[in-house]
């Protein structure tokens, strides 16, 4: 059965999300469904938690004003809660966003941009959205705050290709943060290897902009973060 919870445009966009069908879509599940929902998505699964908070807030909010805030407004709501919490932004969010009822996983991982793209493919996938360059860079420093899974990065410590595997340092990585990454991702770990680590490993719990002082530190957890630093 569907959950309450649907579809938006794009608005806001503090999540990536927003390249999909909207922040909203990824909300539906479907125990029943033959199709693969956006949050079942090997670009949304397992990192993309928290729907439990969304469909409590949603609950509350129905039994006060039942059929009027869509769960589209309240994921925007919540992106700005939690900026204003992890870095002292305050802004408003304009709301009427409106809930769908379709959830396909190829939506994510046609629109997501993934941790392998170089910066023509991040530009090309965030410009078929309507965003610039300048944007592209701006919202990728939402990676100073929270954390990864190891698969999202092990291919740039490890060098599975070998029987056993060797340690590497990929290009554009500190030595000693390739030394601690390997330390915290054990050279095994797969998709379904559930072990994380902070995307910044100062302030991991704030929105600053640490990210863009680690870059030139050779910090940039993701392939994609480094290429941010190599382009001229």
């Amino acid at each position: 059965m569907l959950s309450a919870c649907g579809d938006a445009h794009p608005e806001h966009f503090p999540h990536p999300d927003t390249h999909a069908a909207g922040a909203g879509t990824v909300m539906l599940n479907c125990a029943k469904c033959t199709i693969t929902t956006e949050r079942e998505a090997s670009a949304n699964s397992p990192s993309l938690r928290g729907f439990d908070v969304i469909d409590a807030a949603k609950a509350i909010v129905e039994r006060s004003c039942p059929c009027t805030v869509s769960c589209a407004d309240i994921v925007a709501f919540a992106a700005r809660d939690s900026i204003s919490l992890t870095g002292s932004v305050l802004y408003q969010v304009p709301a009427g966003r409106r809930d769908g009822r379709v959830s396909n996983a190829m939506e994510a991982s046609a629109n997501l941009p993934p941790f392998f793209f170089t910066v023509k493919q991040l530009t090309n996938r965030f410009a078929k959205k309507g965003l610039s360059m300048e944007e592209m860079v701006v919202l990728s420093s939402a990676h100073t705050v929270g954390h990864s899974f190891c698969s999202s990065f092990v291919d740039r410590v490890w060098d599975q290709s070998v029987k056993p595997p060797k340690p590497k340092v990929d290009a554009g990585l500190s030595s000693s943060y390739a030394d601690l990454l390997r330390v915290l991702c054990p050279w095994d770990t797969m998709p379904a290897t559930l072990i994380t680590t902070a995307m910044d490993p100062a302030t991991p719990n704030m929105l600053d902009n640490n990210y863009y002082k680690l870059l030139p530190r050779g910090m940039g957890l993701f392939f994609s973060d480094n290429q941010l630093r190599v382009d001229p």
